[in-house]
């Protein structure tokens, strides 16, 4: 479970210190919590990616022309429902319990490399979940053999988002 947009906004203000706040905008992206969800669909991802960059490049020209990015206000009813949901599931949806790697590991260590919580150590050529994480599926969905689950993420498709080069 994610934050709202307008909390980040205020986790970044708070710890902007040497730059210039300019403001926070949602960009929306494909699904990628297979743990609870299904993957979105090929076709919508490239829809996503493309309203994703067309907004990455709105924003860039916006703090390059030194305008403020324009966010949404605070929505009372996403944030009253959000708040108490990030707590619960903070207090007891991101234990580690229910993950594991099958016989298809080749111990690559790539979840290891790619956990952003260091929450993954190799231990005796498999992964071994450490500590609490945050659920963000990165060694999930980047197993090139997809040999790593969560609850009932066997056999659902897995999600990587495309590299994309510098565009001018």
């Amino acid at each position: 479970m994610g934050i709202t947009p307008n909390e980040a906004s205020s986790i970044i203000k708070k710890n902007l210190t040497d730059k210039k706040y300019m403001g926070s905008v949602k960009i929306n992206m494909p699904q990628n919590y297979i743990y609870m969800f299904t993957m979105t669909p090929k076709e919508e991802q490239e829809k996503l990616y493309s309203g994703a960059l067309e907004a990455v490049k709105h924003c860039a020209e916006s703090i390059r022309n030194g305008q403020p990015l324009e966010g949404k206000p605070v929505n009372v009813f996403e944030y009253g429902i959000t708040k108490p949901v990030e707590k619960m599931y903070n207090a007891w949806g991101t234990g580690t319990k229910k993950f594991s790697a099958s016989d298809a590991c080749v111990s690559c260590g790539l979840c290891e490399k790619n956990c952003p919580m260091n929450s993954i150590v190799m231990e005796n050529g498999k992964p071994k979940w450490i500590k609490k994480c945050i659920h963000c599926m990165a060694c999930v969905n980047n197993c090139p053999k997809q040999a790593i689950e969560c609850g009932k993420s066997a056999g659902k498709e897995r999600y990587v988002c495309k590299k994309y080069e510098k565009q001018n």
